[in-house]
């Protein structure tokens, strides 16, 4: 289904524009999408034109599939008129759909609808229509538009489409690339765009780039020579849904040595793994290929990645040798997303650091991009020291330069304020107070970003400073636009380290000298550089003692600016020529994985898919249990207990042997039979199913078959290939405790 925000406040075309490009989709495949494919809703008109956007939205989404991904591209757009409205927010955009015969005159004029507010918009709609949450696509940004245009038109996983699709890579040889998220939306941060420029500028024969796109979607783009806008793209539906910071998740594993064996990958490069499971780094390990690790942040070190303690909104104290600190500010950390915690927070951060020091451990090299980052990681995962290696990110650095720095004798002193900073981490309440403390001082301070999160903007507004609000921007127009503003120098507020700081190096690209705190990268980058100034880490009085200075001497501010007349910031075909030297030799080696028979599906999803197929196939039913006959004639045999609940069969496990008795049926003499079961379970594990035959009707050992579980609900089919099957059956549900919960049970005859 593809409409654009006029078309859903009315009839939905079978035509979208995305720029000057356009994507053509016959009716029937508006209609009936295949299973597998991506669902896109595509919106580039204002959101505030529609009287009810919420309605209009979850109206159109109500014709994707369940389990669709919706994604929108959007582009932010206001007008003069909005400087005087107030910001739209999401429970006046509720009211209105709640309420839809309100009057016009009682609606409040809305301002054109940001970011956040519109993927707070989408996620509600899809909330309400049981789709998987939005993923906002930027349109400008570098293989958008090639990535909705081919996702629209192909099937997820079409095994010899696949293997024609990498031929070539797979006799040449490929990169693979780990990232967490989708490259391509609105808001991706330094670790996506570090991504596509490197691959963009190393460019490889062949590379790989696998994402998420979803719970329940993992995604490849083939990039061919450094070509982004070219990339061919497949996709991989999920039985059970990816959950961030998971340690397993068998499936999730078996589609990326699929994927490696596909592609003839020669080597992996990992550059996030908090939305992969982190036992996937194993199949790398176990397949003969070398890998190397950047650190982009310190998942390595914790899950809680930017080691801020939401409860004190301070660095985590458990980092800085506090004893027993890790708890509570994990358990305070995964409360906050509204995420439940791979294993009890108590020993999580011990389990998280033994899983990454062996795979820091097994890598061909660790990447940093800074010597701040790097001490922060091996102070807690000191293995990993034999194989670090720095290396600064680059960056596209403009050919003119600024002008040379004029006086502005009679002027205030422009300060400007960059990124997410009404979150906390950003240090939204040290700017707040900061403004508060120098409300007296000519200073003129310069946002750009959205502030409109919470009451982050009144609070601005009420500290009587003068205030100049810019707005979301771009990673493309940000220096261009500060030095329109002519801004005089920028000010960090961080709370938490980082490790590099792409804002950092766009201020001093526009010539603008920077106060940052004595903290992670940014600290280390302006020691090194001289290009600023180094503050107390969480010191508003800090902060506003060196403002008063230099609004009383501004003569310090263009000394720093003249200096920025002589910066250069490492390129990206510098950045990328230092990736190339370690990642060629490993590109060079042999393939170390086992021959791959091009089409073949990963062995469990193949053999369930070929499985599922002979099922549907089979037209006789010797056997069905469900909630239409309340599982009739199932028994508990031994350590377990049934009960009916919601149309489904509970089984509550009670001991390492537990057994239910089947009724018997009616088997079909000389026919192979196959077992199909719905089921939940709470944890990967394994069932085995128990048959007689008319010449030995009891049950053994001989006369049984296992069948892996995975955790949480599964398709699970058991070939009965006797063909003289006798008696009722037998079902072990697994070997540990907790309850299964089974939605059906049923047995047809397969055609002989």
């Amino acid at each position: 289904m593809l409409l654009d925000a006029a078309s859903a406040a009315g009839a939905g075309p079978q035509t979208v524009r995305i720029a000057a490009q356009q994507i053509e989709v016959s009716p029937a495949e508006a209609a009936a999408p295949r299973e597998g494919t991506l669902d896109f809703l595509v919106c580039e008109r204002f959101f505030e034109q529609l009287s009810n956007p919420l309605g209009a939205l979850r109206r159109h989404l109500a014709g994707l599939r369940a389990g669709g991904l919706a994604i929108l591209t959007f582009q932010a757009r206001g007008s003069e008129a909005d400087a005087e409205r107030g910001a739209t927010t999401l429970e006046q955009l509720i009211l209105d759909d709640v309420e839809p015969d309100r009057s016009a005159t009682e609606r409040i004029p809305r301002r054109a609808l940001e970011q956040p507010l519109v993927e707070a918009l989408l996620d509600e709609a899809c909330r309400q229509s049981g789709l998987e949450p939005v993923c906002l696509l930027e349109t400008g940004r570098q293989g958008a538009r090639e990535y909705i245009a081919a996702a629209c038109k192909r099937p997820a996983v079409a095994a010899d489409r696949e293997a024609a699709l990498f031929a070539a890579s797979r006799r040449e040889g490929a990169l693979l690339v780990l990232l967490h998220d989708v490259p391509f939306r609105i808001g991706a941060g330094g670790t996506e765009c570090h991504t596509l420029d490197l691959l963009a500028h190393l460019k490889l024969k062949h590379a790989v780039l696998v994402y998420p796109s979803s719970a329940r979607l993992i995604s490849a783009a083939l990039i061919s020579g450094g070509d982004i806008s070219r990339a061919v793209y497949c996709s991989f539906a999920l039985r059970e849904p990816v959950s961030e910071y998971m340690h397993r998740h068998a499936e999730a594993e078996e589609v990326l040595l699929y994927l490696a064996r596909l592609c003839g990958a020669r080597a992996v490069l990992i550059e996030h793994l908090r939305r992969w499971p982190l036992a996937a780094v194993g199949v790398f390990r176990r397949a003969g290929l070398p890998y190397v690790c950047v650190t982009n942040d310190f998942f390595a070190v914790c899950p809680n990645l930017n080691l801020f303690d939401p409860g004190t909104q301070r660095p985590c104290s458990a980092h800085s040798g506090a004893v027993c600190g890790a708890e509570s500010c994990l358990r305070r950390f995964f409360e906050a997303q509204g995420l439940a915690a791979p294993c009890e927070c108590k020993d999580l951060l011990q389990r998280h650091q033994a899983l990454f020091g062996g795979i820091l451990r097994d890598a061909e090299a660790v990447v940093f991009p800074s010597e701040s980052a790097q001490q922060r990681v091996l102070a807690s995962l000191p293995e990993a020291a034999g194989r670090a290696r720095l290396i600064p990110h680059g960056y596209a650095q403009p050919e003119r330069t600024p002008g040379d720095p004029q006086p502005r004798p009679d002027g205030p002193l422009r300060v400007a304020l960059l990124g997410m900073l009404a979150l906390p981490i950003k240090g939204s309440e040290l700017i707040v107070e900061l403004l508060s403390l120098t409300r007296d001082l000519p200073l003129e301070w310069h946002l750009f970003g959205a502030v409109d999160s919470g009451d982050f903007r009144a609070r601005l507004e009420a500290t009587g400073a003068r205030l100049v609000l810019h707005g979301l921007y771009s990673r493309k127009d940000i220096i261009a636009r500060l030095q329109a503003a002519a801004v005089d120098l920028a000010l960090f507020t961080s709370v938490a380290e980082e490790t590099f700081s792409y804002t950092l190096s766009e201020v001093w690209c526009a010539g603008v000298p920077a106060i940052v705190p004595r903290l992670g990268a940014l600290g280390e980058r302006v020691a090194k550089s001289g290009l600023g100034w180094l503050i107390q880490p969480h010191s508003a009085g800090a902060a506003g003692e060196l403002l008063r200075e230099l609004a009383q001497a501004p003569a310090q501010v263009l000394e720093r600016r003249a200096r920025l007349k002589g910066f250069r910031h490492l390129t990206l075909e510098e950045n990328a020529a230092a990736y190339r030297e370690l990642l060629h030799p490993l590109l060079q080696k042999a393939a170390q994985t086992r021959e791959f028979p091009g089409g073949h599906l990963p062995r469990s999803l193949a053999e369930t898919a070929r499985w599922k197929a002979a099922f549907n196939a089979a037209t006789r039913t010797v056997l069905l249990l469900d909630a239409h006959n309340q599982f009739a004639g199932v028994t508990a045999v031994e350590q377990a207990s049934l009960t009916r609940q919601d149309g489904a069969l509970v089984v509550e496990i009670r001991g390492h042997d537990p057994a239910l008795g089947l009724p018997a049926c009616a088997f079909v003499r000389g026919r192979r039979h196959l077992l199909r079961l719905d089921l939940s379970c709470p944890a990967e594990d394994e069932l085995q199913v128990y048959y007689g035959t008319r010449a030995t009707p009891h049950w053994s050992e001989d006369r049984s078959i296992k069948a892996l579980v995975r955790q949480g609900h599964s398709e699970v089919f058991v070939e009965l290939a006797a063909p003289d099957l006798a008696g009722p059956l037998r079902l072990d549900p697994g070997t540990r405790s907790g309850e299964w919960r089974i939605q059906a049970v049923e047995i047809r005859a397969l055609p002989g």
